[in-house]
């Protein structure tokens, strides 16, 4: 209604604003930061009940601020940096799994937004209520394929067919999930993806046959915030999901030690297997933003049994 639009977005988008910003969460894109980067002022109220004003005249604290899972104090207030109104046309279809590495850097260049799901079996798709997308397969495949989406700016006014349409941003971002898996997702940096993706894949075939539900495969550019996890390098993020109720653990452990060998960082508000020693070796400014958070809050009022390992 003000003529603007978020710069990005996420594929869903029931979350609250501070707790999806202030986690690292992020859409896709090669060009594009993660929801935190467009923050550029905030206030945070302390233990004490006092505000804390952040902004970029206190350039530290915005940074350690835009990452910071509510350790540095309560959000009250955002202020994000947002941009004219735009709709998005967008196209989905299925591909064999090495047609899109064989495409990858192009379709990741050429569009504003690419992202795929890779699924293993036929009924992956249904794990994460993708619509059916046989009509437009390039192959006679269903297993090893993956569900290829692209978006881009368009002037077009809105319309819609089974395979593409054309809408206001915020309309096409998000997707319908229902509310039956459980998620680790970690940022692998770039010049790593394609590698770190096979060897996930070929975890999942080999080892995990039974771990059915897929691969999403997104990019998010590198951005300044201290305990991002693409903090100063861009990113492709690799997740993986379990079912409720069964045990999966060694499936995502497995996948937790091939994708760390690849130097990757966890999203925050999704499963991983971090210690603080493992949170000082991969994020460089994590000691700063300790020392921040001991300052802001000494007696340690916004950690939490899980945050407190971590941070304090």
């Amino acid at each position: 209604a003000a003529g603007l639009s978020m710069v990005n977005q996420g594929d869903i988008d029931s979350q609250s604003i501070a707790g999806a910003l202030t986690t690292g969460t992020h859409g896709t894109g090669l060009t594009l930061g993660n929801l935190a980067s467009s923050i550029v002022g905030m206030k945070l109220v302390q233990p004490n009940g006092e505000i804390l004003v952040v902004d970029e005249s206190t350039p530290d604290l915005l940074q350690a601020g835009r990452v910071s899972l509510g350790v540095l104090g309560i959000v009250s207030e955002l202020t994000l940096q947002v941009t004219d109104s735009f709709n998005l046309h967008e196209r989905i279809w299925r591909e064999d799994f090495e047609s899109v590495m064989e495409k990858h850097d192009e379709l990741a260049r050429t569009h504003r937004h690419f992202s795929f799901f890779w699924c293993p079996y036929e009924q992956s798709r249904h794990c994460y209520c993708l619509p059916d997308t046989a009509a437009t397969s390039t192959t006679g495949r269903t297993t090893d394929v993956c569900e290829v989406k692209v978006m881009d700016i368009t002037d077009r006014p809105a319309w819609e067919s089974e395979f593409e349409k054309v809408a206001y941003s915020s309309d096409v971002y998000p997707i319908e999930y229902l509310p039956n898996f459980h998620e680790l997702e970690y940022a692998v940096p770039l010049r790593h993806s394609k590698d770190a993706l096979r060897a996930v894949r070929k975890l999942m075939l080999e080892d995990f046959p039974e771990a059915i539900y897929p691969i999403e495969y997104r990019f998010t550019a590198g951005d300044g915030a201290w305990m991002s996890p693409f903090f100063e390098q861009d990113s492709v993020t690799i997740s993986v999901s379990g079912q409720p109720g069964t045990d999966y653990w060694d499936y995502l452990r497995a996948v937790d030690q091939i994708l760390r060998s690849y130097g990757a960082r966890p999203h925050w508000g999704k499963l991983h297997f971090l210690t603080g020693e493992d949170v000082s070796a991969i994020y460089p400014r994590a000691e700063d933003f300790r020392n921040l958070r001991r300052q802001l809050d000494p007696q340690g009022i916004y950690l939490s049994e899980h945050l407190s390992p971590l941070f304090k």
